[in-house]
């Protein structure tokens, strides 16, 4: 009776169905870990862009703001005197004093509201990159703990499920900009260079690591 039972088509059909519906869902995950480190680097990268951008605007906008100030009284005697070309020299020297004035107030002005925009799309890029990377470990530790036997269908639809809801909370932190979603789109090199990379670390990571331990037995 058990050799009829281990021998039933339709056992035999639903332990396929089941099994193929396994790997259907780990490579589902494997691919949202795929996305999830493309995302993470892509999410780090823009938030370095940001933080040098928002360096730089500020490193200008202190410029600006001290030709803003610069008094003019002081400024167009002392052209006078080195030049020796007496009031033409001073009205072009008003002229572009005032002109360079005026554009380092507009930048100054420009800047106060640029720079809080700045700084938050730096640390939501950073936020969301961090997400990005727990949601990847997540579904690593997920993998390497499932087996095809003991999981379940449920049980693999429910992570996915989770992963989705995950996914959705991290995208609505900050949204890619255009050029750096084509960017790592086009390619999977960036992601490839990178694991690559993780895995020399840890290689060597390991390596050390076991001539720490050969060299503490030998000390006892």
């Amino acid at each position: 009776m058990a050799d009829s039972d281990n021998t039933d088509p339709e056992e035999i059909q639903y332990k396929q169905d089941d099994k193929t519906a396994k790997k259907r869902c780990i490579r589902i995950l494997k691919e949202m870990e795929f996305r999830c480190m493309n995302s993470a680097i892509m999410n780090y990268e823009l938030s370095s862009h940001y933080d040098n951008l928002q360096f730089r605007v500020s490193v200008v906008s202190s410029i600006a703001a001290g030709i803003a100030t610069l008094p003019a009284a002081k400024v167009i005697p002392a052209a006078q005197a080195m030049t020796g070309l007496g009031s033409k020299v001073t009205k072009l020297g008003m002229v572009a004093l005032l002109g360079a004035s005026a554009a380092a107030v507009a930048y100054s002005q420009a800047a106060e509201y640029l720079l809080p925009s700045l700084k938050r799309k730096t640390t939501d890029y950073n936020k969301a990159g961090a997400g990005w990377q727990r949601l990847e470990l997540n579904i690593r530790g997920f993998l390497a703990s499932s087996t095809v036997d003991q999981t379940t269908v449920n049980e693999y639809r429910s992570f996915i499920e989770h992963c989705g809801e995950k996914r959705e909370e991290i995208c609505n932190i900050a949204r890619p900009e255009e050029w750096s979603y084509k960017k790592y789109n086009a390619t999977c090199s960036h992601v490839i260079e990178r694991y690559k990379k993780r895995n020399q670390w840890h290689m060597e990571f390991r390596r050390q690591q076991k001539e720490v331990e050969e060299e503490m037995k030998k000390t006892g």
